[in-house]
């Protein structure tokens, strides 16, 4: 994966000496969603935009709550596994993240039609859409770079007694615990320890989006549904990441730690609407909008740094705790939808979806920050671009109340392949159903992998880790009729 602008970002987040520690990524992170609304869409590859009467409808097609003729209570649990792989100068290194957790609940009422052929449905669900889990062991050795190399160049001419003061987060934390200092001629600052390095990094990632929907469904002559759906985005991500590097016994310091901890917390607010029409008894087409999603984050940050030597034993920094809220505009999503009922066979669905990722828009919130964010604004517009989403699946129904399920997801990257060389995410779904009168049982299973590099400090000088995550995500969800 080749990375430029994009990852000098990244990169720096780590050392960087601007005050902010946001960048476009924080914002691609949001706009993101991967929705298993339910147990029942998740094993069609979450093809259910056409069909309606499913908690689904709620976050793709709104007006698919028209067709609930019965009120439905469903809830589902979410089972994670994320495997991940890294690797860094020629070594390889696997960890794992498994989360357990509701992954949605709702209640719609429904309502047969009147005398005129209308009629109104209201629900409200929520549903996690998007899972952050992640662990990282990235491990490797070097002497073609320290994360020292960067902390020295970045310390530039700032005066000893003012470095802590002007770059509290990275080269003042450095030279506080001696490992950057002053060349012997005063005239620049250096590294305390040179030659071959050894080099570990581990990342913890925690944390999710979600959504809390209420919506409208409106039913005409069993042949036009519209719908409406008022979203509340919420947005909780922590990071807790350790940068350890272990120089020779002859030199200066034998260690050297930076950890910096991350915790983000976001509100957001959409509106969608949608309509389903129902030419023939074995058609249905649907369209579907998401207005641009407005978030407001809190992200607090904060950085501790260690030396151990032999001569003076260990030193130790905390820095403050740098808290700023900024905002995020994520664009307007647009959804194409059809399905073909096979009878009382089943059916087979397809969705479509775009979202044009170099739209995304931060800018500061709060008198705790003025800054613009142009510079990650000029970034958003040059490195993304809009992606294509499609998404098929099938049902097909059994005897003694049983469906089986199948469908698959390709999700564009939203990098343009100059700067980012990312693959399309594409992930394969399975699922069964047991579905009486007034109650139902769903499991689905799905499978993708997904490839980001990741640079340990500013890719001038580092070389990348080639990190592979790959995720199986399982629902088990179930409901009552009423």
């Amino acid at each position: 994966m080749n990375t430029k602008i994009v990852s000098f970002l990244i990169g720096a987040l780590c050392c960087a000496s601007a005050a902010w520690s946001q960048s476009e990524e924080d914002a691609l992170r949001y706009a993101k969603q991967f929705t298993p609304a339910s147990s029942r869409s998740w094993g069609m590859g979450g093809a259910m935009g056409a069909l309606g009467a499913d908690l689904s409808s709620f976050f793709t097609n709104p007006a698919g709550l028209g067709m609930y003729k019965r009120g439905t209570a469903e809830l589902s649990l979410g089972l994670t596994d994320v495997r991940s792989n890294a690797a860094y100068m020629g070594q390889q290194n696997t960890d794992f993240a498994t989360r357990l957790e509701f992954n949605n609940f709702g209640v719609v009422g429904g309502q047969k039609p009147n005398e005129k052929g209308i009629s109104f449905n209201f629900g409200v669900a929520h549903v996690k859409s998007n899972q952050f889990s992640e662990r990282l062991r990235i491990e490797g050795n070097t002497t073609n770079s320290s994360i020292l190399d960067v902390f020295a160049r970045q310390a530039g001419a700032t005066l000893p007694d003012a470095l802590a003061n002007e770059l509290p987060f990275s080269a003042g934390a450095a030279f506080s615990v001696g490992a950057i200092a002053l060349s012997d001629d005063s005239l620049f600052y250096a590294p305390s320890a040179q030659g071959e390095v050894q080099q570990l990094k581990n990342i913890v990632r925690r944390g999710h989006t979600s959504t809390t929907a209420f919506g409208l469904g409106m039913g005409i002559r069993e042949k036009l549904y519209l719908g409406l759906a008022i979203n509340f985005h919420g947005a909780r991500f922590t990071q807790n990441s350790d940068h350890i590097e272990s120089y020779a016994a002859n030199q200066p310091i034998q260690e050297f730690t930076y950890s910096d901890d991350l915790t983000s917390d976001g509100t957001g607010f959409s509106v969608r609407i949608g309509a389903i029409l129902k030419p023939t008894k074995w058609l249905r087409v649907g369209a579907a909008i998401q207005s641009a999603t407005a978030m407001t984050v809190r992200e607090a940050w904060d950085v501790n740094t260690s030396t151990r030597s032999s001569l003076n034993g260990s030193e130790y920094y905390n820095s403050a705790t740098l808290i700023t809220d900024y905002n995020i505009r994520i664009p307007a999503r647009y959804m194409a939808n059809m399905a073909f009922v096979l009878g009382q066979v089943g059916v087979v669905s397809a969705d479509y979806e775009f979202i044009n990722y170099s739209g995304m828009r931060m800018d500061g919130a709060g008198l705790n920050n003025t800054y613009n964010y142009a510079a990650e604004n000029e970034i958003i517009r040059q490195n993304f671009r809009g992606a294509h989403k499609v998404a098929a699946g099938m049902e097909w129904r059994l005897p003694y109340h049983l469906y089986i399920r199948a469908g698959a997801t390709y999700a564009q990257s939203p990098y343009f392949r100059e700067f980012v060389d990312q693959p399309a995410a594409i992930s394969y779904h399975g699922g069964l159903g047991y579905r009486q009168d007034r109650w139902f049982i769903d499991f689905a299973l799905a499978s993708f992998q997904t490839q980001q590099s990741l640079y340990l400090y500013d890719p001038s000088v580092a070389s990348p880790a080639n990190i592979t995550n790959s995720t199986v995500r399982a629902l088990i969800g179930a409901g009552l009729r009423f």
